[in-house]
């Protein structure tokens, strides 16, 4: 009678860890399709301006007019365009800008850059938009509305989405307490889209890194 009652009791617990497991996958497919959903909004995205990534360089002028300013790196093979306030020269991630990267004349990058906690400086001329609500100036809370909960907890403000052939959309933002209302506002926002792997160079690697340190994230 109590081997009876102890197989009862280990056929329950294997039942519970077999719910359990089936739990899990469920919860790990639909994390999986949200997140090709979301890639797949993302790289479709014109950013509010009419642009978009694959774009190339002639393309992306014809959208929004010529840069004020272009920095090169890897002998040419990438570029940055940027789009600055009026007499605004300098180009670091501390200006505000919108600034877009260019690799083998493909837009890969989109970058803005503005500081709503100070309104004497003046704001980049135009704003990217990816999604709604998600673009430099908008809450904390619009962008968890709009992106769901970071994908990266340990990474900050970080959100990726892979779609199904490898290719991930990384997009990396930047909050600032606004004084006076205990709002976090963004002040920096950064989407890049990132090919599989195994075709990025050391140098992509290595840029994308970058990126993210003259982010401060």
């Amino acid at each position: 009678m109590q081997d009876v009652e102890i197989s009862q009791r280990g056929l329950a617990a294997m039942k519970r860890l077999l719910l359990l497991v089936m739990f899990g996958t469920v919860l790990l497919t639909a994390g999986c399709d949200r997140g090709v959903k979301m890639f797949d909004r993302l790289s479709t995205t014109d950013f509010g301006l009419e642009i978009a990534f694959g774009m190339s360089p002639n393309d992306v002028q014809k959208a929004i007019g010529p840069r004020a300013q272009q920095t090169s790196l890897q002998e040419g093979i990438s570029e940055t365009w940027h789009y600055l306030p009026p007499e605004v020269v300098t180009t670091d991630s501390d200006t505000s800008q919108l600034a877009l990267t260019f690799h083998q004349k493909q837009l890969v990058r989109v970058f803005n850059r503005m500081h709503p906690e100070d309104e004497q400086l003046a704001p980049p001329p135009l704003f990217a938009e990816p999604l709604p609500g998600v673009k430099v100036g908008n809450r904390k809370s619009d962008f968890i509305e709009a992106l769901g909960q970071p994908t990266n907890p340990e990474a900050g403000d970080e959100w990726r989405f892979e779609a199904k052939d490898g290719r991930k959309i990384i997009l990396l933002a930047r909050f600032v307490e606004i004084p006076n209302t205990n709002e976090q506002r963004c002040s920096a926002l950064q989407v890049t889209l990132i090919p599989p792997l195994q075709e990025l160079k050391g140098e992509q690697i290595e840029e994308n890194e970058n990126w993210r340190e003259r982010m401060g994230l």
